[in-house]
């Protein structure tokens, strides 16, 4: 009885901990999304897969020096560090990753699309070419 808030307090301390590291998960895969292209995407898989261990899991320092060899984002890979380090994890699970990583980029391309296809609604559904062009290379503002 006296150890109850004792033991809700470190519950709490863990769920806080569990919660930024999902939050920093998401982060890392929409990093990801933003920098990496989909072929891109696929070579870094292969070459996860190829520093996996048997169980098909990789430690996130190896990660991360596969990621910055195919793009340099290690500012931005640090932000996001303490999601993949820590007392619960043994190691991020290769196909996982790679298979999240891809439907994000997919996602994220599909906001553009729909993005351009609401711009043209606005000019009466006819669209110039530059204007198109310029769609893939602006900001997305709302999806």
């Amino acid at each position: 009885d006296k150890l109850l808030p004792t033991y809700d307090a470190n519950v709490l301390r863990k769920y806080d901990s569990w919660r930024v590291s999902i939050r920093l998960r998401t982060l890392f895969l929409k990093i990801m999304a933003d920098s990496v292209s989909l072929e891109s995407l696929s070579v870094l898989g292969e070459r996860l897969a190829t520093h996996a261990n048997s169980t098909g899991n990789i430690v996130w320092s190896q990660a991360m020096q596969e990621i910055v060899k195919l793009v340099p984002i290690q500012s931005l890979l640090e932000k996001v560090a303490r999601a993949f380090e820590g007392e619960f994890h043994s190691g991020i699970p290769v196909e996982d990753m790679r298979r999240n990583m891809v439907t994000w980029r997919q996602k994220r391309v599909r906001e553009v699309i729909w993005q351009m296809f609401a711009r043209s609604k606005e000019f009466g559904g006819i669209m110039s070419a530059e204007a198109f062009e310029s769609g893939f290379s602006d900001a997305i503002y709302h999806v």
